[in-house]
């Protein structure tokens, strides 16, 4: 945190995030809240790098291998596939190596996959 205050701008692990710190400490907010903003926004912009990374890899190994699945959406942490039925467990392992592999935070990242005929079954 202290080198946040020191160079006045906040970065996650894939570089700087864009906030500067000075009208946080010297403005309206508090010095607390820019405390918060500083251990914040590393990961929040190190997740957003995360899953932005994961579906660039996604969409290049679907578009290799010649799949049919679809990358739908994105909802937070959370991607949405359409996945033809004969293509699940192919299509499985490639987003839970993707997700995990893309991006050494230096600690394991969990993937959750969910499958049904819609988003709320899936999920």
């Amino acid at each position: 945190m202290e080198f946040c205050f020191f160079v006045g701008a906040l970065a996650s692990m894939g570089g700087p995030a864009g906030t500067h710190l000075s009208p946080l400490i010297n403005g309206a907010y508090s010095r607390q809240g820019a405390e918060r903003n500083a251990i914040n926004t590393p990961v929040q912009g190190t997740a957003a790098d995360l899953i932005k990374l994961a579906m660039v890899r996604v969409h290049r190994e679907l578009r290799e291998r010649r799949l049919k699945t679809k990358m739908v959406l994105q909802i937070h942490d959370e991607l949405l596939f359409d996945v033809p039925r004969e293509e699940a467990d192919t299509v499985r392992t490639l987003v839970r190596n993707a997700m995990t592999t893309v991006l050494d935070i230096g600690v394991p990242l969990d993937v959750s996959i969910g499958v049904g005929d819609n988003w709320l079954v899936a999920h």
